[in-house]
């Protein structure tokens, strides 16, 4: 079986060290785990990240107007807050790829718009890391 892990990154945060840890745990027992990531930082070969000078600024430039766009939501909870509304090129790739399941993580802070994941055609496993996936925009809701 091969899995594919997707979190905005693989070493910034709590999540992403959470998810980075699911990923070597399946290798360890031998599953085909492989992670694609907005940001690497562990330098690890199984993890997946942009490469190219552009794709490393079309993330910059999305997390910025992802900025921008969260400035203008108005609510009483302060706890971070993703839109999420940004369309990227990760449902295609992801469809694209020889992966059977797809474990969706932290895909926040515009890694993936809530369109892409209803594109994603794969089985989907996700684990949630916050409240996000069930409160609109709001990582944690305060009650």
């Amino acid at each position: 079986m091969k899995i594919l892990q997707i979190n905005q990154s693989d070493f910034f945060g709590g999540a992403a060290r959470a998810a980075y840890r699911i990923h070597q745990s399946l290798r360890a027992l031998g599953v085909d785990s492989r992670m694609w990531v907005d940001k690497v930082g562990s330098g690890d070969r199984s993890v997946s990240g942009p490469t190219t000078p552009f794709e490393k600024l079309r993330v910059i430039a999305r997390e910025q107007l992802g900025a921008q766009l969260k400035r203008s939501m108005k609510t009483d909870n302060e706890v971070i807050h993703s839109a999420s509304v940004l369309r990227s090129h990760w449902a295609k790739r992801i469809n694209e790829s020889d992966a059977d399941v797809v474990n969706l993580h932290w895909v926040q802070g515009e890694m993936l718009s809530i369109s892409d994941i209803g594109r994603i055609e794969k089985p989907v496993v996700w684990t949630l890391h916050d409240m996000w996936t069930f409160c609109g925009a709001e990582h944690y809701a305060e009650d």
